[in-house]
């Protein structure tokens, strides 16, 4: 069986559109659409080699004759939705019933096109997978069908309008907090973090907020510990006098920096004095 479908994506791979799998050896088509060309083909191509696809006569056809006689390639792009949706039932219908169609249904009202769901149902659902926990080839999946994938900045600002006003639960926030634990950044990741913040002010809503958190002295104690050593540019240094210019102390801030100058010169004096210095 060869090991490889030749994909031609056409310069579209993470776009959407309308796609087409192609058997060359009997010329029997598949069409499907989607709102990413790449992570399409990714999840067709690995229930097919799992021999676990939906489509039983594309899954047979795909053991028959084996991968290298099939095709996946980027028919139409098209980012509308509804449009999409359109589009591929009228070239289903065109061809759906002869023995060029490997299609199950003609499709004629999408199953969920358009269709809402209530607040009743969503809780359903909410409630039927509370509890439910993926195995680890189903995340292994998900996972192989993401990987390189890249969103479109339409898709990135979808999900950023739909996040909005949103807040998290304290059990989601705390089950966040434990999956992070001991997880450590590369240096990659820290890169691009920090190029996204380039240029990012908080709000007057965000900064009052980080003012009212308490670090825990475990956390501030790292935090001291990570800076050991470390020398700040003139630049930064510049920046920090520019960013303090006019600004006044609260009396409970002066308080504190009186308290830590304090401790730190009894800290000073508690040390034992070396010889060397003694001699000298």
């Amino acid at each position: 069986m060869g090991l490889s479908v030749k994909i031609d994506y056409k310069g579209h791979a993470n776009s959407g559109g309308i796609y087409l799998i192609t058997c060359l050896v009997n010329g029997k088509v598949y069409i499907g659409r989607t709102w990413n060309f790449k992570i399409r083909a990714k999840q067709h191509l690995w229930n097919l080699r799992k021999s676990a696809h939906f489509n039983k006569a594309l899954q047979f056809d795909f053991c028959f004759y084996g991968a290298s006689a099939f095709t996946f390639e980027v028919f139409d792009v098209i980012e509308d939705s509804s449009e999409r949706a359109a589009t591929e039932l009228a070239l289903i219908g065109e061809i759906y019933g002869t023995n060029g169609c490997y299609n199950a249904t003609d499709q004629k009202t999408p199953n969920n096109l358009g269709k809402k769901l209530t607040p009743e149902h969503r809780e359903k659902v909410r409630q039927a997978n509370l509890g439910r926990k993926m195995s680890s080839e189903d995340r292994e999946k998900m996972s192989h069908a993401h990987l390189g994938v890249k969103l479109s900045p339409e898709h990135i600002e979808k999900s950023r309008q739909a996040r909005l006003g949103k807040k998290r639960s304290p059990e989601t926030i705390k089950k966040m907090s434990q999956a992070h634990l001991g997880k450590k950044l590369t240096p990659e990741a820290k890169e691009k973090m920090r190029q996204a913040n380039l240029g990012k002010k908080r709000s007057p809503e965000t900064i009052e907020k980080m003012r009212g958190r308490k670090l825990s002295p475990e956390h501030i104690e790292k935090v001291r510990q990570a800076r050991l050593g470390k020398k700040r540019s003139p630049e930064t240094i510049e920046k920090m006098r520019q960013a303090n210019l006019g600004k006044k102390a609260s009396p409970e801030a002066k308080e504190k920096m009186r308290q830590a100058k304090l401790a730190y010169h009894a800290a000073r004096r508690a040390q034992p004095i070396s010889d060397s210095a003694v001699a000298s």
